[in-house]
């Protein structure tokens, strides 16, 4: 494990989790034969090398489009539904931060160059436009970081203990349509209770979905997502934004139907949607059987994936 932002190297003595077993590294040796892994959110460490495989694995779709420092502060202001002039300052405050921390601002921007690489990537979003970036096939493979649900109870029990809960993650969330959203519910479904999801241990989130009807997500899917996954499991009935992932029907396998533009005329039907889900709770989740068998798939393959990961290195790295 090698530990770095942005070209700034950091030393430590130890792995950061401590159930990896990995050791620490003190540099990268540019030697045929070695492989570099990097996320899509800090790709400027490949054009340092000349001899050594590198490999993507994206993980975030977004963060890498957010490269652009621009684009980042434009989409931040956008998705949190800030007043536009808002975005510059942004902007200023993260050029003056890679000024004063010096970060590098360099990553693999031409399509010629991503060509080069070998990517993992954990959404049929992420490997779209890589396919568009001219990536084939043969470099690009499916692995996607599974969830771990905390639960011994079984899908009958969970489901009888719910409650006229709907819970949300206000950090990604679009504040204008929440606060919409907000106002209509408690003008015509007062009964129901918003939790948000925020400062929790994992225990609590589980116990907090284990209890909703609903799990609303107002923002960007800049992949699989994790808390729309375990919300899934842990049958609730999903509402979602139409952005990012969340617009196929992949990587988020619920009807389409249940998607939302996330613009003032889709306040009502939304919270109409969501209020039949409460009110008739058992009525829809059968809806989500297709999303949770995705969720379930992604657990099971995992360690199976990793070993054609290790089998390509071996037979393209020797």
């Amino acid at each position: 494990m090698f530990y770095g932002e942005h070209g700034l190297t950091y030393k430590t003595d130890r792995v950061l989790y401590d159930d990896c077993k990995a050791k620490i590294a003190e540099e990268i040796e540019d030697v045929p034969g070695n492989v570099v892994i990097v996320p899509e959110s800090d790709t400027g460490w490949l054009l340092k090398y000349k001899n050594i495989l590198g490999v993507i694995w994206w993980v975030s779709l977004n963060f890498y489009l957010t490269s652009n420092l621009w684009v980042a502060a434009r989409n931040k202001t956008i998705y949190l539904g800030d007043p536009k002039l808002k975005a510059l300052g942004r902007y200023i405050k993260y050029e003056l931060d890679y000024m004063r921390t010096h970060k590098s601002r360099k990553y693999v921007k031409k399509s010629g160059d991503l060509q080069k690489f070998y990517h993992l990537y954990n959404s049929e979003y992420a490997a779209d436009y890589l396919r568009k970036r001219g990536i084939t096939e043969d470099s690009l493979q499916y692995l996607c970081g599974p969830i771990d649900v905390i639960t011994t109870d079984n899908a009958q029990t969970i489901k009888d203990n719910k409650e006229d809960i709907i819970a949300f993650n206000p950090t990604k969330a679009n504040k204008v349509m929440l606060k919409n959203i907000k106002a209509y519910m408690a003008k015509y479904y007062p009964q129901v209770r918003f939790i948000e999801i925020i400062g929790m241990t994992r225990e609590q989130v589980a116990d907090t979905l284990k209890k909703a009807k609903v799990y609303l997500d107002l923002g960007y899917f800049p992949g699989p997502e994790r808390i729309p996954r375990e919300a899934v499991t842990y049958y609730c009935n999903i509402v979602t934004s139409n952005l990012g992932s969340a617009s196929n029907n992949v990587d988020v396998p619920i009807p389409r139907e249940y998607k939302f533009a996330m613009q003032v005329d889709s306040v009502a039907p939304m919270c109409e949607l969501m209020a039949k889900m409460i009110m008739d709770f058992s009525a829809y989740t059968t809806n989500f059987d297709k999303y949770r068998a995705h969720v379930q798939e992604q657990i099971q393959r995992f360690d199976k994936d990793i070993d054609i990961f290790c089998e390509y290195i071996e037979k393209n790295n020797a």
